[in-house]
């Protein structure tokens, strides 16, 4: 890409890939939106093949009115074409998206498996915050998740999420946490709302099965 332009910012990039039945080769990937940038490169074929990708992106606000903020992202896709695993790490700063959602800060990590056979993820991990979110008219001031999947029936299951600080004009509360702990095959899931006036309590049990 030469001589091109993104909300009147310089646009340029360059870049190849080859895809030969189980192996995916990218020797070099460049984009690059005023002062943000995205690049790749690697191989990914047999079990120890590695891809390595980056988004170093400090003014958002390049990409078009209803950007702005900062954001980077690192991580890698190793494994096989048809069972990749994904890990990647973010962090952001003071960031606004069109929809008028915006948010003060994001971090977190995540390590995710799929098996491209199903379309399924085999196992996942995440781990995220956000502080001061927006989300049109409604408001959290910290939003926090911890997550653990994978689909083997007996593989641990365990969700935790946490939000503090709800305002809005659709609910307004003090925090809400959600929690899901066992395995995957029979977990038990609690939730609970503590607004001004009132708590909410909710508990069931389950499981999923068939997923492989």
């Amino acid at each position: 890409i030469h001589d091109s332009q993104l909300a009147g910012q310089p646009l340029s990039g360059e870049g190849q890939a080859q895809l030969r039945a189980e192996t995916l080769i990218l020797p070099k990937l460049l984009l690059n939106a005023g002062s943000n940038r995205v690049s790749a490169q690697g191989k990914l074929a047999g079990n120890d093949a590695r891809i390595t990708f980056s988004v170093d992106a400090p003014a958002l606000e390049q990409l078009g009115s209803g950007f702005s903020g900062a954001m980077q992202v690192n991580g890698e896709v190793r494994g096989k074409v048809q069972q990749p695993r994904l890990t990647a790490e973010w962090k952001g700063n003071k960031l606004r998206m069109p929809g008028n959602i915006s948010l003060v800060e994001t971090q977190g990590k995540a390590d995710i498996s799929i098996n491209r056979t199903t379309g399924l993820i085999s196992n996942a991990t995440v781990n995220a915050t956000a502080q001061g979110l927006n989300l049109a008219a409604q408001k959290i001031a910290k939003l926090s998740m911890q997550a653990q999947f994978a689909m083997q029936a007996n593989a641990p299951a365990a969700i935790n999420v946490r939000a503090d600080g709800i305002d809005g004009t659709q609910l307004r509360a003090e925090n809400f946490t959600l929690n899901v702990s066992g395995t995957t095959a029979q977990h038990a899931l609690t939730a609970a709302l503590v607004e001004r006036e009132q708590n909410w309590k909710f508990n069931a049990s389950g499981g999923v099965k068939d997923l492989t």
